[in-house]
């Protein structure tokens, strides 16, 4: 599963590579590898920097507000 934010991507791309811990409510480095992994297959994508959890659940920020 590719990433869908910077943010995310910038997490699993430190957890894979050591610099970030994992644990204490992060991913595995496992599960950071198959992220950094299918971000590589998925090629260079420019992605939001934050996706907030109404757009993550299927609705954007408008209909929300």
């Amino acid at each position: 599963m590719p990433t869908v934010s910077r943010q995310q991507q910038k997490l699993m791309h430190g957890i894979a590579s050591g610099n970030i811990p994992a644990g204490k409510g992060r991913p595995s480095k496992s599960v950071a590898q198959e992220f950094v992994a299918a971000d590589h297959a998925r090629g260079k994508k420019k992605l939001p920097v934050n996706v907030g959890k109404a757009i993550v659940q299927g609705k954007s920020a408008r209909e929300i507000r």
